[in-house]
């Protein structure tokens, strides 16, 4: 596997750890993500996405934060099987798997704020449709505006 992407209890499920459920899709809980994310990078040999409020991609030696998205996006079946996808598009044209999860990442993440600021604030079915305009329009431009990525 090139990236592997889910949310922390998924992702410790993976690895045989446990993980502290709080949240329908579990996306919330106990523990420390980046760590989780480091273990699994390391254990698995491959890219590890945890997403979530702030999602976090690794190599097991490098990490990123990505403070992108918006809350609507958890009121939407389908947006995580939908970043899924857009992971395989990025990783299929970019040979650094790790740059091209984190940009997936943070196109997907401004690709909502802007939906949400737009046409998608009038609730989660103009959201979707909105959403899906905005992956197709997104520019390196917009990513460079409004992605908010730290290193640590």
């Amino acid at each position: 596997m090139s990236v592997i992407r889910g949310n922390a209890a998924e992702i410790a499920h993976v690895i045989g750890e446990s993980w502290t459920i709080k949240g329908v899709d579990a996306g919330e809980g106990s523990g420390d993500v980046v760590s989780l994310a480091q273990s699994a990078a390391k254990q698995l040999g491959t890219i590890v996405a945890i997403t979530g409020k702030t999602d976090v991609i690794t190599d097991g030696r490098t990490t990123y934060l990505i403070r992108n998205g918006h809350p609507i996006l958890t009121k939407v079946t389908g947006t995580g099987c939908l970043l899924t996808s857009v992971l395989g598009a990025f990783v299929a044209v970019e040979k650094d798997l790790l740059l091209a999860g984190a940009s997936a990442l943070v196109s997907y993440g401004v690709a909502a704020e802007v939906a949400a600021a737009g046409k998608g604030a009038e609730g989660p079915g103009q959201f979707q449709i909105e959403f899906l305009n905005q992956l197709a329009r997104i520019t390196a431009d917009d990513v460079r505006r409004y992605g908010a990525i730290d290193r640590v």
